[in-house]
C-alpha cells in the first residue's frame, strides 16, 4: 500500500511541475537492405559450358552423340522410350524449346555440310561464332518385321524430351533445306544429343 501511495505522489508532483518534460520517443526508419550488383537480376553471371559441350544460343549441347566418341560418329539409335533416360548424370534430352532455339534463324545459321568425310548439320551461333556439328545419320524403323536404316547422309533425326501423344514425340529433323522441330513416331530409332542440365 505504501508503494502505491508513493507512486501516486510522484506522478502527481511530476504532472504539477510545469517545467517537466516527457521524454521524447525517437523513431528511425528501418534501413533498406543494400543491394549489391551481384544480387540484381540483370547482373547474373553468364552461363558457361564445360569442355564436353558447346553453347549455341544459350543452350549447352554435348559435342558428341550418345554412344559416340567424336562429333562425326553416329552413336546409337534409340526409341523415344529408350532415349528418355539415356543421358548420363548432369545431362538430359533437349526440350522442344531448346531445339527451337537451335533452329532460330535470327540467332543461329544452319547448313548441311561435310566434316571429316561425314555429312551433317552445322549450327553456328551468330553472336559467338561457335559451331555444333550433328551427323546426318538418318533413322531406323521396322518395316515388315525388319529394322532398316533410312536417309543416312541426307537427314538427321534427334529426339527431344517432349511427347505430343502416344503416336508422336518431338524431335529435331534437318536436311539440305532446313532444320526444325517436328513430330515423329516414338518407336523409330533416332539419335540422341544431350544438353547440360
Amino acid at each position: 500500500m505504501k508503494k502505491l501511495i508513493t507512486i501516486f505522489i510522484i506522478a502527481v508532483s511530476f504532472a504539477a511541475n510545469s517545467n517537466a518534460q516527457l521524454p521524447k520517443i525517437v523513431t528511425t526508419p528501418a534501413e533498406k537492405p543494400k543491394t549489391t550488383p551481384a544480387q540484381t537480376p540483370t547482373n547474373k553471371p553468364a552461363r558457361t559450358c564445360n569442355s564436353e559441350a558447346v553453347m549455341i544460343n544459350g543452350v549447352c549441347w554435348a559435342k558428341t552423340n550418345l554412344g559416340a566418341s567424336s562429333p562425326t560418329e553416329y552413336g546409337n539409335y534409340y526409341t523415344w522410350e529408350e532415349a528418355k533416360n539415356a543421358c548420363p548424370a548432369g545431362w538430359r534430352l533437349p526440350t522442344k524449346k531448346e531445339i527451337d532455339a537451335l533452329c532460330n534463324e535470327n540467332k543461329v545459321s544452319y547448313e548441311l555440310t561435310t566434316q571429316n568425310g561425314v555429312k551433317g548439320g552445322k549450327f553456328t551461333d551468330k553472336n559467338t561464332g561457335k559451331s555444333l556439328f550433328l551427323p546426318a545419320a538418318g533413322f531406323r524403323q521396322f518395316s515388315g518385321g525388319t529394322l532398316y536404316s533410312y536417309r543416312t547422309g541426307e537427314y538427321g533425326h534427334y529426339w527431344s524430351s517432349m511427347q505430343f501423344s502416344s503416336d508422336g514425340a518431338y524431335c529435331l529433323i534437318f536436311s539440305s533445306s532446313s532444320a526444325l522441330a517436328s513430330l515423329y513416331k516414338p518407336v523409330c530409332g533416332f539419335f540422341v544429343r544431350c544438353t547440360a542440365e
